[in-house]
């Protein structure tokens, strides 16, 4: 069987415990790879060559409405008060840890470091948010491309970006794994929260739903352990209706127009 992730590499260890949990359960062996393409454009989705797959959520609507066999299986919860034991996550506003910004007022016609603009939490999502509270079109100067939360991070903390909206889960790794780098930057707001990238399984094992979701609310000492130093409380069952409104958040973002800065470079063009 195949599992493709397309979620941050830092964490592929967890994926990788969780896939042979799965192996164990189905007696099959599990291939998981780090994805080599945007979920959006990756060939092995429509073509249906894939049994599971770690995706955010925002894709994986997207890509349903277009006929891909995606089934949201379970989803982490992890292991903070701010999560209220669900599956949710939050895009922080972080800034260096000397700036003077305080409020994301503080940062009109500031660099924006983003991800890619794909990403839900590094894009789409401080996209409505901003749009929502009223905040002008082309409220930032600049927006540069990362090409990852770990490099906009770096960009924040080194001070080549003012600013950068970061995945809430990836932030508690970096916190973590790298605290000398989270010393270096600070939150400033945060988003409203929505329903953490979930583990999706083709359409084709739908029957095998809750069986997996039973084995996975379940696991062995080994992956508790693995999920205690990843600040994971539990899997949760998880379902496709419960990303269905990041997909209409972007069609109501799109429809208005509304974009964070009218420039946006990449890392080679900018100085």
């Amino acid at each position: 069987m195949r599992a493709i992730s397309y979620l941050a590499p830092q964490m592929f260890p967890v994926y990788k415990a969780i896939c042979e949990t799965i192996a164990k359960t189905l007696r099959e062996p599990i291939e998981l790879t780090q994805a080599r393409f945007d979920p959006m454009d990756d060939p092995a989705l429509p073509s249906d060559d894939f049994d599971f797959a770690f995706i955010c959520g925002l894709p994986l609507a997207r890509l349903i409405r277009t006929g891909v066999r995606l089934e949201a299986l379970v989803a982490p919860v992890m292991d903070f008060s701010r999560y209220g034991d669900l599956s949710i996550y939050f895009a922080d506003f972080i800034v260096p840890q000397h700036s003077t910004a305080h409020t994301l007022n503080d940062l009109f016609g500031k660099r924006l470091a983003v991800n890619d603009l794909n990403s839900n939490s590094g894009y789409h999502l401080p996209r409505h948010y901003l749009l929502n509270r009223g905040f002008m079109p082309d409220f930032f100067g600049e927006v540069v491309l990362t090409g990852a939360h770990s490099a906009s991070i770096e960009w924040v903390a080194e001070g080549r970006a003012d600013c950068a909206a970061i995945d809430s889960t990836v932030l508690d790794h970096t916190q973590r794994i790298a605290p000398d780098l989270a010393r270096k930057i600070r939150v400033i707001g945060s988003t409203e929260s929505c329903a953490v990238p979930p583990l999706a399984m083709n359409s084709r094992h739908y029957a095998l739903r809750r069986w997996l979701q039973n084995a996975l609310a379940k696991p062995d000492e080994k992956l508790r352990s693995i999920f205690k130093a990843a600040g994971i409380r539990r899997l949760a069952p998880t379902h496709n209706i419960f990303y269905r409104d990041l997909a209409k958040m972007l069609d109501f973002t799109n429809r208005e127009g509304y974009t964070l800065a009218k420039q946006v470079v990449s890392p080679s063009l900018t100085p």
